[in-house]
């Protein structure tokens, strides 16, 4: 029902109550877009480079990976509310249950290896499957309680905001962002995590200092690394 009266709001409103000036803002977006289109058209791929490598394949697996972005670039905030998040698990005791089939599934038959991920060292993730998901059979399946858990934990840091008419588009947006990637790559999270940090619930100073420290650490490390 809430899905619904958004929807049949936003299409009888969405150009009754905007400014001349929001309507020069959204032009100048669909430009952006249409040369994005154009773009597509003259290259025949989104691929700038070898394309045969980076072919559109269906990996669902993609947004739980997104999910342990979140876990590490966003750990202040999965530890501001990690007592909220096991309470709000431990409510959904059949969702967890079905999350955990639903994720089983989709990593058994879904889970995808490109090449590069295992040639190209000079990437986190090539060390990440390397010593984990490769190493061990079982680790595909063993990483689903974390997918869980932070699937709760994100929802926990978004619940407080009545933001469905943003969360709708932003699905949609971001499975084809990154469900139709077949290689495993950081930066490929990196905007659509961006975009859910400033949705969450505005953070306590405490928080936001752990969260610049937390930042400073990662990058001393990989510089030293």
């Amino acid at each position: 029902a809430a899905i619904k009266f958004h929807l049949s709001t936003y299409f009888r409103t969405a150009f009754k109550f905007i400014p001349l000036s929001d309507i020069y803002v959204i032009i100048q977006l669909k430009s952006v877009l249409l040369t994005f289109v154009l773009f597509l058209y003259i290259n025949g791929s989104i691929v700038i480079g070898d394309k045969k490598a980076h072919i559109a394949t269906i990996h669902v697996p993609q947004l739980l990976y997104f999910l342990l972005f979140y876990g590490v670039f966003g750990l202040p905030y999965v530890l501001a509310r990690f007592v909220s998040t096991v309470k709000l698990i431990l409510k959904n005791k059949l969702n967890v249950l079905l999350l955990c089939i639903i994720f089983a599934v989709i990593v058994h038959f879904n889970t995808i290896v490109h090449p590069y991920l295992l040639a190209d060292n000079r990437h986190y993730t090539f060390y990440l499957w390397n010593r984990w998901f490769r190493k061990y059979d079982f680790a595909i399946y063993a990483t689903i309680p974390a997918y869980v858990f932070l699937l709760f934990s994100l929802y926990d840091n978004l619940k407080d905001q009545n933001c469905i008419s943003f969360l709708l588009p932003y699905c949609v947006c971001i499975f084809f962002a990154l469900a139709l990637q077949q290689l495993v790559e950081i930066r490929y999270f990196l905007v659509p995590y961006v975009i859910l940090r400033l949705r969450f619930v505005r953070p306590t100073f405490n928080v936001v200092l752990m969260e610049f420290l937390w930042y400073v650490a990662i990058n001393v490390v990989t510089f030293y690394i």
